[in-house]
């Protein structure tokens, strides 16, 4: 399952990645980032929630640190990712993150990301 919607109240992006992704799935999903964005002021916030990821090809997780870069260039805050039960995908997703100029807070559930943006 891949996904992404905004809380305008909260100024809040989500963004959810699921299972094995393909480049087709991450670059839908990059255009309804793109679109979700537009909704939201600078200085908004980011919840990831790749807690259900598998670690993805090479090609896949170009597009996902795309998607990190734009993020990063449209005003993005503070980011809290949810992480995922693999390791190799959480590592990835460090990784690109790193890359991409920016290091994630991590959570275990989107409920325990939402309150630590709220303090």
């Amino acid at each position: 399952m891949h996904e992404a919607r905004t809380d305008q109240s909260k100024n809040q992006l989500y963004i959810t990645l699921g299972g094995f992704s393909s480049v087709d799935q991450v670059g839908q999903t990059v255009q309804e980032v793109k679109q979700a964005v537009q909704n939201l002021k600078p200085g908004f916030d980011v919840i990831t929630d790749v807690s259900t990821y598998r670690p993805a090809r090479p090609e896949v997780a170009t597009a996902i640190q795309q998607m990190q870069l734009f993020l990063r260039q449209a005003g993005m805050r503070r980011v809290v990712r949810v992480l995922s039960s693999s390791a190799i995908a959480s590592m990835q997703f460090s990784r690109l993150g790193k890359e991409a100029g920016y290091e994630a807070e991590h959570a275990a559930s989107v409920a325990e990301a939402e309150k630590l943006l709220e303090s």
